[in-house]
């Protein structure tokens, strides 16, 4: 599989992010920042994976991973925080879940496309009902809508 982001001092997304992205114009200004936090959440999987599979082997971690995972956990970071500052609107949050539901079961989708949408689905899917009985405002910090602990939880592991 290819890179979903690559990094060059900035963040680019890759074709299937691309994609994902505009699949997600229903958040507006939030869509950027939900594609990275889903993007670095498919990179930190894939990180775990490869850092397993190094461990297995009896191997030291390459130089190239711990770069790869530096980037990914700045790029995550930055977008959380970016996360806290947006306002986005519930409804937009339910059309842009539909969108990937639909793309996720679309006979044309690649398998890397299935992998990112699962992820877009996860990480806005979490914590949505939570908010909505907690909060009857139709628009809501975007960092309150992500689900994303999990991941903090396995970068804050990281010794980078």
């Amino acid at each position: 599989m290819g890179d979903l982001i690559s990094f060059d001092g900035n963040v680019t997304l890759g074709t299937i992010a691309v994609q994902v992205a505009d699949a997600l114009n229903p958040l507006a200004a939030a869509r950027d920042a939900v594609v990275a936090i889903a993007m670095c959440t498919v990179e930190i999987n894939r990180i775990e994976v490869e850092r397993k599979r190094i461990a297995a082997r009896g191997k030291a971690i390459t130089e190239g991973l711990l770069q790869r995972q530096r980037e990914v956990y700045s790029t995550f970071i930055i977008q959380q925080q970016q996360a806290q500052t947006i306002e986005v609107d519930r409804h937009c949050i339910r059309q842009a879940l539909n969108n990937a539901v639909q793309r996720v079961a679309s006979p044309d989708a690649s398998p890397e496309e299935r992998e990112m949408f699962g992820s877009i689905m996860t990480v806005l899917s979490g914590q949505l009902i939570m908010a909505a009985r907690n909060d009857r405002q139709d628009l809501i910090k975007l960092v309150d809508a992500l689900n994303i602990g999990g991941y903090v939880s396995k970068i804050e592991g990281w010794q980078l």
